[in-house]
């Protein structure tokens, strides 16, 4: 059997053709799943300590916390994300003047952009990233304002399908929080807020 050229381009273009339409399929059937997704989520919120130029530095304790993610497809691999998470946990207020502890309700709430690389009908386990701008905000029993923070918000994790409407999640976020400035001061005042989240996302 003589194998020409012809028939390796033949073959070759074949290949081709069969990747092309597989991932065609794998983008058309992701569309017939739900478009919109709840996620439940229980985990561990770790606060840094916040240097406040008013009132001293607030020493805030790790707590265990929870919240909501509610999530659109905007395309195959792309979701537009909401969410909202709290705990409340304990502080002690450092200052020179007026020291004070307490405990301080702790607010994260976001939007972004999740970002699935792998994706399609076969794939079991999908690893996303997330990206999104958000406000952190902080309640000391001391004060009765509720103290609230532009933030930059990052992400990743993995997803694991479950059943056609429901997932398994497993991630870690990161809020890069802009508090107060200091009156005159150039330095910016950052600190962070990080989660660790498990929970479930259910297609609606």
């Amino acid at each position: 059997m003589t194998w020409s050229p012809l028939k390796s381009a033949s073959l070759a273009l074949t290949l081709l053709l069969c990747a092309h339409a597989t991932k065609a399929r794998a983008q058309e059937l992701a569309w017939l799943e739900p478009r919109t997704w709840l996620t439940g989520w229980f985990g561990g919120l770790f606060p840094d300590d916040v240097a406040d130029p008013a009132t001293g530095t607030w020493i805030l304790g790790d707590n265990v916390g929870g919240g909501l993610e509610l999530s659109w497809r905007v395309a195959p691999s792309a979701f537009l994300t909401a969410d909202l998470s709290y705990t409340r946990t304990g502080y002690d207020r450092e200052s020179p003047v007026d020291p004070g502890t307490g405990d301080a309700d702790v607010l994260a709430g976001g939007v972004g952009l999740r970002y699935h690389p792998y994706t399609g009908p076969g794939v079991l386990l999908w690893p996303f990233g997330v990206l999104g701008l958000g406000l952190v905000g902080y309640r000391l029993t001391e004060f009765d304002d509720l103290d609230t923070d532009f933030s930059i918000l990052t992400g990743a994790g993995l997803e694991w399908r479950l059943s056609l409407k429901l997932r398994l999640v497993i991630a870690g976020y990161d809020f890069l929080v802009f508090h107060q400035r200091p009156e005159g001061g150039r330095k910016s005042n950052t600190n962070r807020l990080r989660e660790l989240r498990v929970g479930l996302r259910w297609g609606l």
